[in-house]
């Protein structure tokens, strides 16, 4: 038994030598790193991690190094791709930052973040978007909020309620709207405003529709 043990804490003690060796190769060495994507700010401040890590960027698993960057840049970036080429003089490493895209900017609180299409908080001070989605009361945001922006470039979302701003007109609608009330919504739009002289339209009740002339 006395032998077996020795013989695995040898044979561990060998493989951790022989990994020391083989990254103190010359090829193993890293040579360069090329970053592509990302602006002059984002690069200076996740610089010092690249210096922490040294050689096992070499073998670094590109979920783990993404979430290391996106932890400290707000989760901005989708993904990455890390493009490495062996010489013989060490590694050139190419990485290339995909970076979410914002459709609206979300007000939660006195928080302020991004959205991309797909329902994803991020912050990033590089985007610069013109739709707004107000939280009111709630905290979470919901995918399908996100589809209306496709109407309004001003949504408002309370607990019970949601409000859509239309040019001069308003849309109310119920917090858990279906497909009829989508419906109805693009009806709504499709209204010739000279035809339709009211400015808000209540879309929150089943049986009826309010029309109001005055907001």
């Amino acid at each position: 038994m006395r032998n077996l043990v020795g013989g695995i804490l040898g044979t561990l003690i060998l493989i951790y030598i022989l990994s020391i060796g083989i990254l103190k190769l010359p090829f193993l060495r890293v040579n360069s790193v090329i970053l592509e994507g990302l602006k002059p700010n984002e690069a200076t401040r996740i610089k010092p991690l690249f210096r922490s890590l040294g050689r096992n960027l070499i073998f670094l698993n590109e979920e783990k190094l993404l979430a290391e960057i996106n932890e400290r840049l707000g989760d901005r970036f989708e993904r990455l791709e890390v493009d490495r080429k062996f010489t013989k003089e060490g590694v050139n490493l190419n990485i290339h930052f995909i970076r979410r895209k914002a459709v609206a900017k979300v007000f939660i609180g006195d928080k302020v973040y991004l959205v991309s299409e797909n329902g994803k908080l991020f912050r990033d001070e590089n985007q610069k978007v013109e739709k707004v989605i107000y939280l009111k009361g709630i905290n979470n945001l919901d995918k399908r909020f996100i589809k209306l922006l496709k109407y309004s470039d001003r949504i408002y979302v309370y607990q019970n309620s949601l409000k859509l701003n239309l040019g001069d007109r308003r849309v109310l609608l119920p917090f858990n709207f279906s497909l009829k009330e989508l419906n109805l919504l693009e009806s709504v739009i499709r209204m010739n405003n000279k035809e339709n002289s009211y400015k808000e339209v209540d879309l929150r009740y089943k049986r009826f529709i309010l029309l109001r002339k005055k907001l």
